[in-house]
């Protein structure tokens, strides 16, 4: 292999890793703006008051949704 097609090889590879990186990121945030739209569909449906948003935060679904996160972004964990 010529030192041409070596080095467009190396570009080439390059880029595609960039590439991946960057669509991983993207599918990060895709995760992100999916759960908080399900959120807010929850919320949609209820008359809050403070004493519902308390009973809000402890429902299984919001629980789900939380986890579902935390598992998505373990690095992202609250210290």
């Amino acid at each position: 292999m010529s030192k041409a097609k070596r080095v467009l090889r190396m570009m080439a590879n390059a880029m595609l890793d960039n590439l991946r990186e960057t669509n991983e990121r993207g599918f990060k945030y895709a995760l992100i703006i999916r759960e908080l739209h399900a959120l807010g569909l929850m919320l949609e449906v209820e008359k809050l008051n403070i004493k519902a948003i308390t009973k809000f935060s402890k429902r299984h679904e919001v629980q789900q949704l939380i986890e579902r996160l935390r598992a998505s972004f373990p690095e992202q964990e609250p210290t």
